[in-house]
C-alpha cells in the first residue's frame, strides 16, 4: 500500500468517528463526572438545613427567685460565639418542658432549682426538676396521677413555697419527641447528678430520649457558687473548646452548704468525657462555602456544561456554556 493509500484510509476513519462520535468511555466519564458533582451539591445543600438549626438555650427558672442579669448576659455573649442562636425563656412552664426535645437545641443550659423525689415518705433515686409554675390545687391531675408530674416544695427559697416539677416519668412519657443525638443539657440545679446508689433516675431519662450527656451537681450547691461555676463552665466548653471531662474537672466544688458538692457528667464514658462542643458557626461557614462553590460551578450565573472529548489528545474537558 503506497503512502498516499495509506493517508486516504487514516482520513476516512477519521471522518467515520467524527460521523459515529466519540468512543464510549469518554461518555461514561462525563456521566460519572455529573452524578459525583450532582449528588455533592444536594447533600450540602440538605446539611445547611440542619446546620442552621444547631442552637442553645438558657432556660432561668431560678430567675423567680434569684434573677440575675450577669449571668444570662455573658452565658448568652459566650454561647454566641459557637451558635447562631440563642433563645432565652424567663419562664420555665410545663409546656416548655414537655416540647423541648422537639426544639432542636444542641446545648440546653438549665438553670433551676430541684426537689428530692419522695414516695410513700421515701426519697427516690431522681428529682423533680422545678418548673415556674406554682402548685394550684386540682391543676395536671393526670399527670401527678400518672406519676409524671411532682409537687416540689423549694423550701431553700424560705418558707414554703410549692411549685410543679416534672419527673423522670415526664421526660420519658410526656416530652415530645427526641432530643439531638449531640445535644448536651447542663443542669445548673442542686443534687442534678447526686449519688443515689446508682444512676439518678432523670439523667438516664434524658439520655434515653437521646440527649448525649447531663452536666450538673453532686449535692447542694449555693446560687452565687451556682452562677459562677455555670459561667465558667461555659467559658471552657465554648472560648476554650475543652472536652466535658476536662472542663468538669477544673470547675471548683461548693462547700457552703456543709457538705462537697462537685460538677459531674453522666454517663462517664470516655466517649462522653472526650467529647468537645462543635464549633457550628464555623461548620455552616464552611458548608456555606462548599455549597456557593458548587452552585457557581453547575448554576451559578445561568451556566449549563459542556464536555469536550478529544480521542486524540485521550483527554476529556468540562467547561461551562452559558443556557440559552
Amino acid at each position: 500500500m503506497t503512502m498516499k493509500n495509506k493517508q486516504e484510509k487514516l482520513g476516512k476513519q477519521r471522518k467515520e468517528k467524527e460521523k459515529h462520535g466519540y468512543p464510549r468511555k469518554w461518555i461514561y466519564v462525563a456521566v460519572t463526572i455529573i452524578t459525583l458533582i450532582i449528588p455533592t451539591a444536594i447533600l450540602l445543600y440538605l446539611n445547611i438545613g440542619q446546620i442552621t438549626q444547631a442552637k442553645a438555650v438558657i432556660i432561668d427558672q431560678l430567675r423567680i427567685f434569684h434573677p440575675n442579669e450577669t449571668f444570662k448576659n455573658e452565658a448568652t455573649r459566650i454561647l454566641e460565639k459557637k451558635f447562631e442562636k440563642i433563645d432565652y425563656y424567663p419562664k420555665a412552664t410545663v409546656e416548655l418542658y414537655e416540647k423541648l426535645p422537639s426544639l432542636g437545641y444542641k446545648l440546653i443550659v438549665w438553670r433551676v432549682h430541684s426537689a428530692l423525689g419522695v414516695k410513700d415518705g421515701a426519697i427516690q433515686t431522681w428529682i423533680a426538676i422545678a418548673t415556674s409554675e406554682k402548685y394550684v390545687p386540682e391543676k395536671y391531675n393526670y399527670q401527678i396521677e400518672r406519676g409524671q408530674i411532682a409537687i416540689a416544695n423549694l423550701t431553700q427559697v424560705g418558707g414554703r413555697a410549692l411549685y410543679f416539677g416534672i419527673t423522670p416519668a415526664f421526660i420519658k412519657e410526656q416530652m415530645q419527641s427526641r432530643f439531638s443525638k449531640d445535644t448536651v443539657i447542663i443542669l445548673l440545679s442542686c443534687i442534678g447528678l447526686a449519688e443515689f446508689g446508682g444512676a439518678p433516675e432523670h439523667a438516664k431519662a434524658f439520655i434515653s430520649k437521646g440527649a448525649k450527656a447531663v452536666i450538673s451537681w453532686s449535692s447542694w450547691v449555693n446560687p452565687v457558687h451556682n452562677d459562677n461555676a455555670g459561667t465558667l463552665l461555659l467559658r471552657l466548653l465554648i472560648e476554650e473548646n475543652k472536652t466535658i471531662s476536662e472542663a468538669v474537672e477544673e470547675v471548683p466544688p461548693d462547700t457552703s452548704q456543709g457538705i462537697e458538692s462537685k460538677m459531674r457528667y453522666y454517663p462517664e464514658t470516655p466517649e462522653v468525657g472526650s467529647y468537645r462542643i462543635p464549633h457550628y458557626k464555623m461548620r455552616k461557614n464552611q458548608t456555606l462555602e462548599n455549597l456557593n462553590f458548587f452552585q457557581t460551578l453547575i448554576l451559578g450565573e445561568r451556566r449549563t456544561f459542556q464536555f469536550s472529548m478529544s480521542s486524540a489528545n485521550n483527554r476529556v474537558k468540562l467547561f461551562p456554556n452559558p443556557l440559552t
